[in-house]
């Protein structure tokens, strides 16, 4: 099985631009570009508080996108912060962009003081999706006589997360579970489980004022992504791209399970054959869990 993964990237902005240095030794065309603001951050509805330095952030699907953005905050501001009231608010990342600018929402969920440079206090700003708050609450419930998206929008719903920022694009149908059980999981690893049975995954949809969990079971459930679909490849070095680059790339080969078998018993149909399974290369390297915890074929 071979795999390609663009997971991380990093975007550090001009410290001539963030934090008025004066380096005559760059290029003409650096010094243009760092006249233009590339990022904007955003928070309590002020985009003039922190300047952004760089960034480093992950998205992958299924799993809570992470940035870390380190900013600057002029010293005389810097006096007055406090920063605990920011964690837990939700703020945005802009990427500007000669095509479309692209946004990173979330909620701050960490603030580290990163200490001064000139007339700049430097602070660290990690940013997750409302989900993650999930991996914070554990619960033991049962759940009688429902569908899996139900279970998942009820526990959305507990956990203080509206109706506008998830939805479900789904293609199957899934039947009723019988009794289903959270026990000592957190909210996030029992709804992860949950969609894992299933095969449904999700990621996230981002614009300035929200961002979106979205659930689905195919490819049906992407939309396209805007902008230019040719993106220029070339290796890194010591000067700033007019456009965005990417600048590493790397192929990923590994030996996989080849077959998943599943069964169980149904004491009110003994003879009923519950056997499933299904095989890709390798199936001498098989996965066989029993109780499958289904009582009827599909």
């Amino acid at each position: 099985m071979f795999t390609c993964s663009l997971q991380q990237i990093r975007i550090s902005a001009n410290y001539d631009k963030c934090l008025n240095l004066d380096k005559r030794s760059h290029a003409m065309s650096y010094q243009n570009k760092a006249s233009e603001a590339q990022m904007v951050f955003r928070i309590g509805g002020d985009d003039r508080l922190f300047r952004v330095m760089a960034f480093e952030g992950s998205e992958k699907v299924s799993e809570p996108f992470s940035f870390i953005l380190d900013l600057a905050m002029e010293e005389s501001a810097a006096n007055d912060f406090m920063f605990e009231g920011l964690l837990g608010e939700e703020a945005h990342l802009r990427i500007l962009s000669d095509e479309e600018d692209r946004y990173v929402h979330g909620i701050v969920s960490k603030i580290e003081s990163r200490g001064e440079t000139g007339k700049f206090t430097l602070y660290r700003f990690h940013l997750v999706p409302k989900l993650w708050l999930l991996t914070l609450r554990a619960n033991n419930r049962i759940f009688q006589k429902k569908k899996t998206d139900e279970i998942i929008k009820e526990v959305l719903s507990d956990a203080g997360i509206p109706g506008d920022r998830f939805r479900f694009a789904l293609t199957g149908s899934y039947q009723q579970r019988e009794y289903c059980v959270q026990y000592n999981e957190s909210d996030f690893d029992f709804i992860s489980r949950l969609m894992e049975e299933e095969g449904i995954f999700y990621f996230f949809e981002h614009s300035k004022d929200k961002h979106v969990l979205v659930m689905s079971d195919s490819n049906v459930g992407f939309q396209t992504i805007r902008g230019n679909k040719n993106i220029g490849f070339h290796t890194s070095d010591l000067l700033v791209p007019e456009k965005e680059i990417v600048f590493q790339f790397s192929f990923l080969g590994q030996i996989t399970s080849g077959k998943a078998t599943h069964t169980d018993y149904n004491f009110k149909k003994p003879s009923l054959d519950l056997l499933s399974y299904d095989t890709g290369e390798h199936t001498e390297l098989e996965q066989y869990e029993y109780p499958g915890r289904y009582i009827e074929k599909s």
